[in-house]
């Protein structure tokens, strides 16, 4: 494993059994996968963890080695042909997009979230189920505490109802997000200092985003979703110098202290008529925001505290109603 310079190997018919990641990471392995996604040694499957959507084990293949589709990050579905194909240990590890496993008889396996874990099901199925959700740890609430594996487009598995604080904090490797319909909430710092992360998907049914949640994610461009967003924590999305847009959806009463410090690229923004407080520095540093909507006559019943607009490219001259309260200072 991880010997580079190793480029040529020669393996004997003889050899009947080959270990888990065996030739992982070396210049061999990776010009047998530019031949095919299939790597194959003796009837002994090595690597499959390139492959996409379904993949078919053939009949002939006698041994499924450890780690052979571990991150393969484009498997929707596998299917085997023989039962005498043996599934080494971790063999699916961390196959997180993994939706379907057909046995050799034909009996079909739905992977639906982590609620599969307490299900009764064929030994490779259960295999298939663990080892595809081996780095999500959940607590007895199924609030996500640990995510290892070092996945950069993660989708969570549904059941999960919230990622616990500092779960991914300053993780180098993330880039994309996909929440399950199950998650209501977003801890405090749970993503904060993710610097490559660029997207945040289907967070539709997320209700709170706590403090300082994405601060620091430099690359962070949208969130799709929010529309039941009812609360949000202090700087939860101070210093996201890229992020363009946001909704702000009815139901949310504050925007409190930083939570939109130094939105470079933040140009304009939506709130509700629920808005009750502005919080400070709320808005502050926002380069491009040049405008801000919300529902006639709101602004009347709004508390704008000190700085809540400073350096913000002139929103507050587009905010009627806000004269005199001096959001520009």
């Amino acid at each position: 494993r991880d010997i580079m310079m190793l480029e040529d190997i020669m393996i004997p018919e003889s050899v009947e059994y080959i270990g888990p990641r065996a030739f992982h990471g070396t210049s061999w392995m990776e010009r047998q996968r530019g031949i095919s996604p299939f790597v194959t040694v003796n009837h002994m499957l090595l690597d499959a963890s390139c492959c996409a959507g379904e993949v078919v084990v053939p009949g002939d293949i006698k041994m499924v080695c450890g780690w052979a589709f571990a991150n393969g990050m484009g498997i929707e579905r596998i299917r085997f042909l023989s039962e005498r194909t043996r599934v080494e240990e971790h063999a699916f590890r961390n196959c997180i997009y993994l939706r379907e496993i057909i046995l050799p008889d034909n009996f079909s396996v739905g992977i639906t979230g982590i609620a599969d874990r307490e299900k009764t099901l064929p030994a490779l199925a259960m295999q298939a189920v663990m080892d595809s959700m081996n780095c999500f740890k959940t607590d007895k609430n199924n609030v996500l505490v640990e995510c290892t594996g070092n996945i950069s487009r993660l989708r969570m598995p549904e059941g999960i109802t919230a990622v616990g604080e500092g779960v991914f904090q300053d993780g180098n490797l993330l880039t994309e997000v996909t929440f399950p319909k199950s998650a209501i909430s977003i801890g405090n710092r749970a993503f904060s200092g993710c610097k490559w992360l660029k997207e945040v998907s289907q967070a539709h049914n997320v209700e709170e985003i706590g403090s300082r949640a994405f601060f620091n994610c430099g690359s962070l461009e949208r969130i799709e979703g929010l529309e039941k967003l009812r609360h949000l924590g202090s700087g939860a999305f101070e210093n996201c110098t890229s992020l363009q847009e946001i909704l702000i959806p009815e139901g949310v009463e504050e925007i409190p202290e930083k939570a939109f410090y130094r939105c470079h690229s933040l140009k304009q923004i939506r709130l509700p008529a629920s808005i009750k407080r502005i919080g400070r520095e709320a808005f502050a540093f926002c380069r491009e925001l040049t405008r801000i909507h919300m529902p006639e006559n709101a602004a009347e019943n709004i508390i704008i505290e000190e700085r809540a607009f400073v350096g913000s490219g002139g929103a507050s001259k587009n905010f009627s109603g806000l004269s005199g309260l001096g959001v520009g200072e």
